[in-house]
C-alpha cells in the first residue's frame, strides 16, 4: 500500500509523540541536582570570574560571578565541562547518590603555551644584512648628527611620557577596578559633588595636567633648538 503525504505526516507526528514521552519519562526517573561551587586558580587560590560551566548533552550552562561562584541545575550522572580562556579544561561527573545538591571547589591550572622565538628583521637573510652593514658609510657628519638627535634624552623622555599604557598596565588597571567594585558592592553610592575628597583629587589632577602641559611645551621649545 502506498502512503500518501497526509498519512506520512500522521506517522511522523505519532513517532514524535512517542519519542517525547519516553524522553520525558527517562528524565523524570533521574534526580535533579543543584550543582554549585567555587572556581579558584590553582597556584594563588584566587577566584576566577567568567568561567563557563555547561552540560554538552542538555545544552544548559552558567558562568561564575566576580567571586568565582556558580550554581546550575543538572541531572544526576551528567558530565559537566568547566572551561575558561587561559586555563586547562576540566570535566566533572555529577554523582548519582546526592541528596539534591552537590558542592565543589575546583582548582584550575594555567594553560601556558610557550611559542618559539621569532626574529623580526628588515633584511631577508643574515648575509644580506652583513653586506649592507659593511658597505655603510658613517663618515657623513649629517648622518651622525641625525643619529644623535634621534637619541636625545629630552626626545626620549617625551616619547616615554606620551606613550600609551601597555598590556601590563591595562591589566593592572582592570584588576584595580574589580577590587574597587568588590569593596563597594554593599555601600551606598555617594554624590561626588558633595565629597570634599573628590574635589581635592579633581583639583590635584587639574594642577598635574597643567604642569605636564608646561613641561611638554618647554621640552618642545628645547627640541626646536637642536
Amino acid at each position: 500500500m502506498r502512503l500518501t503525504s497526509k498519512m506520512r505526516y500522521y506517522l511522523l507526528f505519532i513517532s514524535a509523540l512517542f519519542f517525547t514521552h519516553y524522553t520525558a519519562k527517562a528524565q523524570a526517573d533521574k534526580e535533579i541536582v543543584q550543582f554549585s561551587g567555587l572556581i579558584v586558580e590553582g597556584d594563588s587560590m584566587l577566584a576566577i570570574p567568567g568561567v563557563h560551566i555547561f552540560v554538552p548533552e542538555s545544552g544548559r550552562g552558567a558562568s561564575t560571578n566576580l567571586l568565582g561562584f556558580f550554581t546550575l541545575p543538572v541531572v544526576a550522572g551528567d558530565s559537566v565541562v568547566i572551561a575558561a580562556v587561559g586555563f586547562k579544561k576540566q570535566h566533572y561527573i555529577v554523582p548519582k547518590d546526592t541528596s539534591g545538591s552537590f558542592n565543589v571547589i575546583v582548582r584550575m591550572d594555567l594553560d601556558t603555551t610557550v611559542l618559539p622565538e621569532v626574529l623580526v628583521s628588515s633584511f631577508p637573510t643574515e648575509a644580506v644584512f652583513r653586506q649592507v652593514f659593511l658597505t655603510m658609510d658613517l663618515n657623513d657628519q649629517q648622518d651622525i648628527a641625525n643619529m644623535n638627535s634621534n637619541l636625545n634624552d629630552q626626545i626620549m623622555s617625551r616619547l616615554l611620557a606620551d606613550s600609551e599604557m601597555d598590556a601590563s598596565l591595562n591589566h593592572t588597571y582592570y584588576m584595580q577596578q574589580q577590587v574597587t567594585a568588590l569593596e563597594n558592592r554593599y555601600m551606598a553610592t555617594t554624590v561626588p559633588f558633595l565629597d570634599p575628597f573628590a574635589w581635592a583629587r579633581f583639583i590635584k589632577a587639574v594642577r598635574e595636567e597643567q604642569e605636564k602641559k608646561r613641561d611638554r611645551k618647554a621640552r618642545e621649545e628645547n627640541d626646536s633648538n637642536y
